[in-house]
């Protein structure tokens, strides 16, 4: 009756698996207004068994129809395009960082580039530039401690112009 009530769940929710249909016949725990009725339905209890299944089909359903629509929905309130604000401050932190790369010597600009941008392992440089794979991490390391210092200035640079700016307008 097991396998009758498993293939007769596979009709109902027909995409879940066998595994989903057997876990599903698993965990149907009697429900309290369902223990008073119990008695009588356990008399037949293929009957009881294709109920349960199809209640509990019916719920599997019911959740995953539930949760596409709020899928949907989160999906349409996002809106497509970044707002013009944002795109601005992006560009201003991309032309910061390409500022920050053309500032480094050479070497450690070249590796830091071969690594973060065109995705080669320490091994491939080191292959490519012909010098050791822990030489290419000291060139990285310092190259990204570079990087790492110069947008630090950068930012604290812009924020004290802008302090500077906002104190200037308030005194006026």
């Amino acid at each position: 009756a097991s396998s009758r009530c498993s293939a007769y769940c596979g009709l109902i929710v027909p995409f879940e698996g066998l595994k989903a249909r057997q876990s599903t016949l698993r965990h149907s725990p009697m429900r309290p207004h369902q223990r008073a009725t119990a008695s009588r339905l356990m008399r037949e209890p293929r009957a009881f068994l294709y109920h349960v299944a199809t209640n509990l089909a019916r719920d599997q359903l019911r959740r995953r129809v539930t949760r596409q629509r709020a899928e949907q929905e989160l999906m349409h309130s996002v809106p497509d395009t970044p707002a013009s604000d944002a795109v601005a401050i992006a560009r201003e932190e991309l032309e910061r960082v390409r500022q920050a790369i053309a500032a480094m010597p050479p070497r450690p600009r070249e590796i830091l580039v071969l690594a973060r941008m065109e995705g080669y392992s320490h091994r491939e440089i080191a292959d490519r530039l012909g010098i050791s794979p822990k030489t290419v991490e000291n060139h990285l390391t310092r190259g990204l401690a570079m990087l790492a210092r110069s947008l630090e200035q950068g930012a604290t640079a812009g924020d004290a112009g802008e302090l500077g700016d906002r104190q200037q307008r308030s005194v006026s």
